[in-house]
């Protein structure tokens, strides 16, 4: 809980290397626990935008990923995180989308994949209208979630919906 609270807050570095260190603390006290990895692939994952080093967060992002997976494979978000890192990172778009559409098939209640996703494909030319369909997704989903709510303004802004 406390690594999740942390990286909700998400505001600054300090507040995602805190969510790390708790996540990492659950962890080393149950390996075996899943969702304990699927926060520590979130965290590494937004890590680059808050100053980390992309060349080494998502890889741990994506080893964090791959190893909640290994113990549940049904833990939708950990394909998110994929998605977002192989679209973000490696450029592969038909393999990030393939990930979030295993994630959404697996928990369609997921409001951070669909800000995620929304998010990605709004960066790609042409599918700003789908991005804006994804981003309200999220807010039915988390209508208390600032970073859904900035978001979907922004795609409001870009579809020039104002």
């Amino acid at each position: 809980l406390r690594g999740r609270y942390n990286w909700n807050k998400r505001q600054t570095a300090s507040d995602i290397r805190t969510a790390i260190s708790y996540f990492s603390q659950a962890v080393a006290k149950d390996p075996g626990y899943a969702l304990a990895y699927s926060g520590l692939a979130d965290a590494w994952s937004v890590l680059p935008d808050h100053g980390g080093r992309p060349s080494e967060d998502y890889p741990q992002s994506n080893a964090a990923a791959w190893k909640a997976l290994a113990l549940d494979p049904s833990l939708a978000h950990a394909h998110a995180v994929l998605g977002t890192n192989k679209i973000e990172y490696d450029w592969d778009f038909a393999a990030g989308e393939a990930e979030y559409e295993k994630a959404f098939k697996l928990d369609p209640n997921d409001a951070n994949a669909y800000h995620w996703y929304a998010q990605d494909i709004g960066w790609i030319g042409g599918r700003q209208r789908a991005a804006l369909s994804e981003a309200k997704s999220a807010e039915y989903l988390d209508p208390s979630s600032t970073s859904v709510q900035v978001f979907g303004g922004t795609m409001y802004v870009r579809t020039r919906e104002f």
